[in-house]
């Protein structure tokens, strides 16, 4: 697989997002001054087939580009575009709305400045799936005063990666998954860690959800799962449910979930409470 160059994000050079862009953010609690320090910037057409090698395919690929920076060196291991105008599958339905450069190594999404969060293990870690909630959780804590360390796993399946080949029963060379070498870089023992995926979770969903949990015990965390509410169609993630709802009822979801079994029953309702 092609190892993308490290570069460091220089703070000097202002990434460069639309108002609209803005807007969206803004409407999700994330301040200009998070998305600068986070690097995400606006890529036309162009500058994402270059960035994701896609040159010669149909569609219109630009979009927001939200870079994954290492929470230690501060430097670009890849990043993850959100396209405007995802191709369409036969159904209507959006094909996937963000990208990843064609033969990048997955990485988790850390927000900016958590390198001293990385080792405490009294700071709280939230998990969810993409890089847009990840920073609107991160701001939420910052306005609550709150030291949190949010990661994102870019999908409900984004927290594994290829290891290596091997052979199945039918002798069929096939791909090694695992959990990704970043989840060397938090401590994790006796760390309370909640998972908190997208509403409206399909059985993959729901597998990806336990998987990740299994894999964070065996690590000796503290898993807790909370769980979005399904019957409210202004939330798909947890950056639309901060601006539907607000932080108090946020931080009442999280500090609410509690630990599964193993087939997944208990943990937070994903109910709004009536006083929030």
């Amino acid at each position: 697989m092609r190892t993308v160059p490290s570069t460091r994000l220089s703070a000097s050079v202002p990434p460069v997002l639309a108002p609209h862009d803005l807007e969206l953010h803004e409407r999700l609690g994330i301040d200009g001054d998070l998305l600068l320090r986070a690097g995400v910037r606006r890529v036309s057409d162009r500058e994402a087939r270059d960035r994701l090698s896609v040159n010669g395919q149909a569609g219109d690929y630009s979009g927001v580009e939200y870079p994954y920076i290492h929470p230690v060196t501060g430097y670009r291991v890849t990043s993850r575009i959100r396209l405007d105008h995802p191709p369409l599958k036969v159904n209507g339905s959006p094909d996937g709305k963000y990208r990843t450069p064609f033969g990048d190594n997955r990485h988790l999404y850390f927000v900016p400045d958590v390198d001293n969060l990385l080792g405490d293990t009294s700071v709280m870690v939230v998990i969810v799936e993409s890089e847009k909630a990840a920073l609107a959780v991160t701001a939420a804590a910052h306005r609550a005063g709150r030291r949190v360390l949010v990661i994102a796993c870019g999908g409900c399946w984004g927290w594994t990666g290829r290891i290596g080949k091997a052979e199945d029963e039918h002798g069929k060379r096939v791909d090694v998954k695992a959990a990704l070498p970043d989840f060397a870089l938090p401590a994790w023992m006796n760390r309370r860690t909640t998972i908190l995926f997208d509403a409206r979770p399909n059985d993959s969903v729901e597998a990806g959800r336990r998987g990740l949990g299994r894999v964070l015990r065996l690590r000796g965390a503290d898993v807790r799962h909370a769980h979005l509410p399904e019957d409210d169609h202004r939330v798909s993630g947890p950056d639309d449910f901060i601006a539907a709802h607000g932080d108090a009822a946020l931080w009442h979801l999280i500090d609410g979930a509690v630990v599964e079994d193993r087939a997944g029953r208990g943990g937070a309702s994903g109910r709004v409470p009536s006083r929030l």
